[in-house]
């Protein structure tokens, strides 16, 4: 089973939805191999759950 991330654009950090497959890969879901800029090199991004207090 696949997990669901967050994948990163490694040129503009553009963010797309993604899945870890069994083998380790990165895939970007939605058919997209290439990110607008152009760039098809992407990364898991780490996301922070902190809740911040508003300023």
């Amino acid at each position: 089973m696949s997990e669901r991330v967050l994948a990163r654009c490694g040129d503009c950090g553009r963010g797309y939805a993604a899945r870890i497959l069994d083998d380790g890969t990165l895939h970007v879901m939605g058919g997209i191999s290439d990110c607008r800029c152009g760039s098809d090199a992407f990364t898991q991004a780490t996301v922070s759950l902190e809740r911040r207090d508003p300023a």
